[in-house]
């Protein structure tokens, strides 16, 4: 019994490591404001290659540092969406797809299935991300320091309201002392903060009135 109550420990640690979500609607909504992609993982509470992804994968360090900074990522359990299985054709688990969400609903890029090892994961988010003209076999022979984009977004009110109701990761920014590390999504009103803003962090929406 103690090894399992490890585990459930182990895995409640990773849950608080980084951000997922349980709503599709709601990843994607993000992911299109902040100009990040998006990925749904398929996984069964009963497999074990589900439960080392999670232990060993999602767990790591630079595995997180590029999921936060460039994605949005959606856990789907069979039990609770079977339906999405089927749309998506699960035959195993995990089964990772991933989106572009820049257009008005998801568009698949690729998908990728079985258990994958952070070092070769890390790779695999980086060139998903980037879509270079070359094969995934010659990009991953490559050293690529890449971590993301550093975006300044102009956005709605609305849609800035949205992402401090539903991104945890979000921060409301009224001045350089609101920096709470490079991984977060700051708003902010003021052009001159959010271009500040920018030179540490990866993701500013700046606040804009409509015309």
């Amino acid at each position: 019994m103690k090894w399992k109550i490890s585990i459930l420990i182990m895995i409640s640690a990773l849950a608080m490591a980084f951000h997922t979500y349980s709503s599709t609607d709601t990843a994607f909504n993000l992911a299109k404001i902040e100009h990040k992609k998006l990925i749904y993982v398929f996984e069964l509470k009963t497999c074990p290659y589900c439960k080392m992804f999670n232990l060993k994968t999602l767990s790591d360090k630079t595995v997180q540092k590029i999921l936060d900074i460039n994605y949005r990522l959606v856990i789907l359990y069979y039990d609770e969406h079977p339906e999405m299985f089927y749309k998506y054709v699960i035959k195993g688990t995990p089964t990772l797809w991933f989106f572009d969400a820049s257009g008005e609903k998801p568009k698949p890029i690729t998908y990728l299935p079985g258990f994958v090892p952070p070092d070769i994961f890390v790779k695999v988010l980086k060139y998903v991300y980037k879509l270079p003209k070359e094969p995934f076999s010659e990009y991953a022979k490559k050293k690529d320091d890449f971590v993301g984009e550093r975006k300044l977004l102009k956005v709605s009110k609305k849609d800035a309201e949205y992402v401090l109701e539903n991104d945890p990761d979000s921060v409301e920014a009224k001045s350089m002392k609101d920096f709470k590390g490079e991984e977060k999504v700051y708003i902010t009103s003021s052009e001159k903060l959010a271009k500040e803003l920018l030179k540490k962090a990866y993701r500013v929406l700046l606040v804009v009135k409509k015309d």
